[in-house]
């Protein structure tokens, strides 16, 4: 089997997260145990983005018919992740303001639900081929799920930031929200800074994936996805556990 790019960077971003995740479950927490609830939710983040980096080295090095089928899944793995990700902001928020705190609830109810009519999607759109062929491509707008999980984290970073930000502070409203002064500001700027990235990749991939796009640039998906966890993982570590050293 020839060693294909995006096996090298997928499986260099599956160790990382798999270094990341067990420190942040197992570890961290000695150091600074308060921030114990945050740093394995941070850790559930990791392990989401394992789970999609497996699957996509599944289908990129497997030729069987089940496994392909299982591509209908990954819509599903990403909500989990979305879910994960806003479930860690508003923790971060609950330690500067009660603001939010009413919210979360209709947040657990709103993606529960989406979850459930992904996965029902998911199963009529495969189980009148499952077993005999690969289901062709679902229709866009049936996609929705997806989309609204994931303009939910952007919509929720850009509203957490712009209020931690603005709290009382002598700066001026631009300095207040590119460098402001509350460290749980920082983290939620460039939160919302790796957020952006990913539909700004999907955006920017869509077009090449209906053409015979370059290999270079078809590898270029995963290092700016991996740019995008390290933004948050490095802001994450210098506000929380700057004790502790990672």
């Amino acid at each position: 089997m020839l060693i294909k790019p995006y096996l090298i960077n997928g499986g260099a971003i599956f160790v990382m997260n798999t270094y990341l995740a067990t420190y942040l479950f197992f570890f961290a927490h000695r150091a600074q145990p308060h921030t114990r609830p945050l740093n394995r939710t941070l850790a559930a983040v990791f392990i989401t983005l394992n789970v999609l980096t497996a699957h996509q080295l599944l289908l990129a090095t497997s030729e069987n018919l089940l496994v392909d089928t299982t591509n209908t899944l990954r819509g599903a793995e990403v909500i989990v992740l979305m879910y994960f990700s806003c479930r860690l902001v508003y923790m971060v928020l609950g330690t500067t303001t009660n603001r939010f705190a009413t919210e979360q609830q209709t947040f657990r109810r709103s993606f529960t639900l989406l979850l459930a009519i992904e996965l029902l999607i998911v199963a009529v759109h495969v189980s009148s081929t499952f077993g005999t062929e690969i289901p062709a491509p679902r229709p866009s707008w049936l996609n929705f799920p997806l989309v609204v999980s994931q303009t939910w984290l952007i919509v929720l970073l850009a509203r957490a930031w712009r209020t931690v930000a603005r709290r009382p502070t002598h700066q001026s409203h631009w300095q207040t929200l590119w460098r402001p002064e509350d460290p749980s500001a920082r983290l939620l700027r460039d939160m919302a800074v790796a957020a952006a990235i990913t539909p700004l990749v999907t955006l920017v991939f869509l077009v090449p994936a209906l053409q015979q796009a370059p290999l270079w640039v078809r590898n270029l998906s995963n290092p700016t996805l991996l740019l995008s966890g390290l933004i948050v993982t490095l802001s994450y570590l210098r506000h929380y556990l700057r004790d502790v050293g990672l």
